[in-house]
């Protein structure tokens, strides 16, 4: 057996090789003896030796190099890159072995997803390509089927809607109806059945066919028919120009109920898909249930560059997202060309969701390593076994691992499947009509489970489109744990993945919400005079809140909302794009004017306007309590003219012979301020301009802060701030000067003064000063604001 054939993962080569020697010595009386070292007969299975006209399947050597798609940024991209070197790989290498086809009257067809030709054709025509060197191999051209599900219905099904809840079950255990409310619904993606077909006139699937617009349909890119013989009993008939399913002996609609479980949803009583806004299209491979590796790779040569329906104008922009595949092939299958195709699909950004098979068990006896087939033994397909939805546990009969892949002595052992999903008593589409609906059960159930999912998760972030392998973890690590005492494998009953259930039962919430942007306010605070999350009333406190994203998508730009006490919006900030896993700082000022004193509630939330679809729109505010010292001091008192005679608030200010006392715009904040302007005359004679508050009530021993902002231009004296001391009659028991303003400050300067209150004081006043009381000769300008009185 050559290299490249021996590193295939999963072709029985020991067994092949006995029975090719064995068929040798018979067919050297009429083909004549050859070195053992360059027989082509060891190039050939052994079945074809004798086998007449039959056909065959010739593995050319030369496979393209794919490499190059994983550092291509979109699905696009990727299937454009694939495309053109397989397309490139197989017309430079498949030009002998076509000639010789013809030369010997060979019928052939040629493919690039797998550098293949399949041909029909007699010994003749088998030696001659045989000795070619671009040949690999030449192998039997085997046949395969449906994993049969097992029915539950009635053959046809049954047309009542009624059955079930309008949310299939299966749907609904898996949440993704729960996705569907953060809306998530599939739009903007495609999937894709590999399967007996589908009745595209279905009333759950017509508006979900991709071609069709609402009131015409176009086939072309949307359906291709691989079964290409003329047979009676099909209703389909041979390449069937529009999409249609011929399955009438295994399920009643095999491929119409996958397709069903991917999308369905009639608009009413019928929610049977898992994203109902995706958008379909399929190829038929089997006829009755029954395929051949030609038209397996036909459907899936098609998928990653489909065509119009006379087979022109291959486009890979119009390649599905994801394929469910439930066929496995049961007999004879070349090695390298589904795994092969396999990894040109995966190179092409296009996920595989492949059903494990039926073969697990029946009659509480479990079959371990029962998934035999391709593709769901190969290590790129994402294999799914199946559960109950009433228990969520898994069923009988689905297929269990591990799966031994290659030769000796570099074997590997497999734990599959990949993940389990329901398909016991799914309830969906079928093909009898366009109203028909039955339960089937079979892993062929669970399979578009998972491929619905995928279209949930590239809906939630399309940026993953294409992005195979991040896909595949986040089902796996977002999968319901499931364990087992069945021992598969050598499990045990604590180990995940096991060879049962593999990660678990798909979790369709918590893997879009794992897929998707997610805004969280994860730090919020306000720091005032007094700390953090506390300050004094009157000042500007800045709100900053970390707006995280902690999902798996881009978050567009949006705003972030800070409310308080769950009333009084305080703004809306922007705020920008926000990659994932990474953060912004937003944040706002707060005027605390005029608000009472006390704790108050602070709430920021992420995306307040709803422009970003998350994962998780429940976890968007934080609330942290502030502790708002109040102001003894009613800064009406100096700042605020009274509607009445334009003064202050308890005004009683005083202009002097030393100069003028007013109130002005223009404080710290933009409000008015207590000014004065010196005029040359004397303080000391005069008096200096002052302004008093009205009476304050204060408590003997209590420690009062005093603090107040100034600016000071040219003064010839420093301006002064204080308390007037007035006991129970209002009598003046005292004076204390507390603040002395600097010469001159450019802008508003804080300043502050601690005092206790003595003994036998229950009011005071505060008292501002605009030149020292000893000035002779007053000049310059004054001005006072933000002035507050506040417990300690």
């Amino acid at each position: 057996m050559t290299r490249r054939v021996a590193e295939r993962l999963g072709w029985p080569a020991v067994s092949g090789m006995l029975a090719i020697a064995l068929l040798i010595a018979a067919a050297t009386s009429s083909l004549g003896t050859a070195s053992a070292a360059g027989d082509w007969r060891t190039k050939v299975d052994a079945s074809l030796l004798s086998a007449g006209t039959t056909d065959f399947f010739v593995d050319l050597g030369p496979q393209a190099d794919l490499s190059g798609a994983a550092a291509l940024t979109t699905k696009e991209a990727k299937g454009r890159y694939v495309h053109q070197q397989l397309a490139a790989a197989a017309e430079a290498s498949q030009g002998p072995v076509l000639a010789a086809l013809e030369r010997h009257g060979a019928s052939s067809e040629s493919f690039w997803v797998t550098n293949a030709v399949v041909a029909r054709g007699g010994l003749a025509a088998i030696q001659a390509v045989a000795t070619l060197p671009e040949v690999e191999h030449v192998y039997a051209v085997g046949s395969g089927e449906l994993e049969r599900p097992v029915p539950v219905d009635p053959p046809g099904g049954t047309a009542g809607a009624n059955l079930l809840e309008a949310v299939a079950p299966g749907v609904a255990k898996t949440d993704a109806d729960d996705v569907w409310a953060l809306g998530f619904r599939g739009q903007g993606v495609v999937v894709a059945g590999a399967d007996t077909g589908v009745r595209w006139t279905h009333s759950a699937l017509k508006g979900k066919y991709r071609g069709w617009n609402g009131t015409s349909a176009s086939h072309d890119y949307n359906w291709h028919d691989a079964i290409h013989n003329p047979d009676p009993t099909n209703v389909c008939g041979a390449s069937s120009p529009a999409p249609c399913d011929d399955d009438t002996l295994l399920g009643g609609g095999h491929g119409t109920h996958t397709v069903g479980t991917m999308v369905g949803d009639d608009g009413g009583e019928n929610q049977i898909g898992m994203a109902p806004d995706a958008k379909w299209i399929a190829c038929r491979n089997m006829t009755h249930g029954v395929g051949a590796i030609p038209t397996y790779l036909e459907c899936m040569q098609w998928f990653i560059a489909p065509t119009r329906i006379d087979g022109t104008g291959a486009d890979p922009a119009k390649a599905p997202d994801v394929i469910n595949n439930s066929w496995g092939c049961v007999e004879v299958c070349p090695p390298p060309a589904l795994q092969d195709t396999l990894r040109a699909s995966r190179a092409a950004g296009i996920f595989y969701a492949v059903s494990a098979g039926n073969d697990g068990g029946e009659a509480g006896v479990w079959v371990c390593s029962s998934i035999y087939h391709p593709l769901a033994r190969y290590p790129e397909a994402f294999t799914v076994g199946a559960t109950t939805w009433d228990t969520d546990s898994i069923a009988e009969f689905s297929s269990r691992g591990p799966v031994l892949l290659g030769d000796p002595p570099g074997q590997v052992l497999l734990t599959k499947p990949n993940v389990t999903a329901p398909g016991v008593t799914i309830r969906s589409a079928l093909r009898a009509n366009d109203n028909a609906y039955g339960n089937l059960n079979g892993t062929s159930m669970a399979g578009p489970h998972v491929a619905g999912l995928v279209a949930l998760i590239i809906s939630a972030n399309p940026a993953l489109a294409g992005n195979v392998d991040r896909i595949e973890d986040i089902i796996e690590q977002t999968a319901v744990r499931k364990t087992t005492t069945e021992l598969c494998g050598g499990d045990s009953n604590t180990r995940i993945p096991n060879n049962t259930y593999g990660w678990g039962r798909i979790d369709a919430l918590a893997a879009v919400r794992l897929a998707a942007p997610d805004l969280q306010v994860t730090k919020l605070e306000a720091t005032g005079k007094r700390g953090r999350n506390k300050g004094r009333q009157g000042e500007k406190v800045t709100i900053t809140a970390t707006v995280s994203n902690t999902g798996g998508a881009p978050a567009a730009a949006s705003k972030t909302e800070f409310l308080l006490d769950g009333a009084q919006v305080l703004g809306l900030v922007d705020t920008a794009q926000i990659a994932p896993g990474t953060s912004r700082t937003v944040s706002l000022v707060w005027n605390t004017r005029g608000i009472p004193g006390g704790q108050h509630q602070i709430t920021a939330t992420a995306d307040r306007l709803g422009a970003v679809a998350e994962g998780n729109e429940s976890n968007n505010s934080s609330t942290i309590t502030y502790d708002l010292a109040g102001n003894k001091v009613n800064n009406g008192s100096f700042e605020d003219d009274d509607d009445a005679d334009g003064e202050p608030d308890h005004w009683s200010g005083r202009s002097t012979g030393a100069g003028s006392a007013s109130t002005a715009s223009g404080g710290s904040d933009g409000a008015k301020s207590a000014s004065a302007i010196g005029n040359g005359g004397s303080a000391a004679v005069f008096g200096s301009p002052t302004w008093t508050s009205a009476p304050i009530a204060v408590t003997p021993g209590e420690a009062l802060d005093l603090q107040l902002s100034v600016l000071a231009d040219g003064l010839s004296s420093p301006a002064g701030a204080g308390l007037l001391y007035l006991g129970a009659l209002g009598n003046v028991l005292g004076r204390a000067d507390l603040i002395t303003a600097p010469l001159e400050s450019i802008a508003f300067s804080e300043l502050e003064r601690t005092v206790t209150i003595p003994a036998g004081v229950s009011h005071a006043r505060v008292v501002l000063t605009g030149f020292a009381p000893t000035d002779i000769a007053t000049a310059g300008t004054v001005a006072f604001d933000d002035v507050g009185l506040f417990v300690r």
